[in-house]
């Protein structure tokens, strides 16, 4: 068995959000800046005993795509082609650009 999936995130900023506490956004003014980041992971021809050892460890379970590739599941990757850390979750190099664009100078870089 191979195949090959994505990490697809859209990091949106929009100026004067707030949070009022944890979890909770509220959109006051502004314009919306978004952008895209695509990652394509190509896993590896994986053999049963490789699928059963993986599916018995666990940590499938509860994981986008049924994987972790920072954990025991990089050995089902054959290799990734984009940002490691959308993958991940977070695309970072991208939001760092959205704010750097937004708020030039302001924390060091932009």
């Amino acid at each position: 068995m191979s195949a090959r999936g994505c990490g697809k995130w859209q990091c949106t900023w929009w100026p004067g959000v707030t949070s009022p506490k944890a979890g909770t956004h509220a959109l006051t003014t502004g314009d919306v800046q978004a952008a895209t980041a695509t990652t394509e992971v190509t896993f590896r021809t994986i053999d049963d005993p490789l699928l059963e050892w993986y599916l018995a460890c666990g940590e499938w379970q509860g994981r986008a795509g049924g994987y972790a590739i920072q954990g025991i599941g990089a050995v089902l990757v054959a290799g990734i082609e984009g940002d490691y850390l959308n993958v991940v979750g977070l695309p970072a190099a991208l939001l760092v650009r959205l704010l750097a664009e937004r708020f030039a100078g302001t924390y060091g870089f932009g």
